[in-house]
């Protein structure tokens, strides 16, 4: 044929094949590179949306605790208004057992002298 009885022709037939097949590889090189590159871009995309989930799941837990924690606040409060109460009418019944003791040693002592007038 043409390539038998040129050799040029045969010699570009020969250039355009080797082309072929450089465009092959270098194709397939872009390819490579290309799934190296979108795998990973996906693997970048599902850490950061892991680390954004446990920063969710971080975050209700932390205002769940919160929540307790202020709950818990406001009862210990409470509490303590109430135990503040306690003490206050603990101390008015103390004060009031006192001025009660005052009154009946007073007495005592009224009936002592009571007793030596009369004899």
């Amino acid at each position: 044929m043409l390539a038998e009885k040129n050799e040029y022709i045969g010699e570009t037939i020969v250039t355009m094949h080797r082309m072929t097949e450089d465009e092959k590889i270098a194709e397939q090189c872009r390819a490579r590179e290309r799934y190296e590159r979108d795998t990973l871009s996906i693997y970048r995309k599902g850490i950061r949306e892991g680390i954004e989930n446990e920063q969710e799941k971080s975050k209700a837990f932390i205002e769940e605790k919160d929540k307790i924690i202020a709950e818990k606040d406001k009862s210990l409060a409470e509490k303590d208004k109430s135990l503040a109460e306690k003490d206050n009418t603990i101390a008015k019944k103390d004060k009031s057992l006192a001025e009660q003791r005052n009154t009946i040693a007073e007495l005592i002592r009224q009936l002592e002298e009571l007793k030596e007038k009369i004899k």
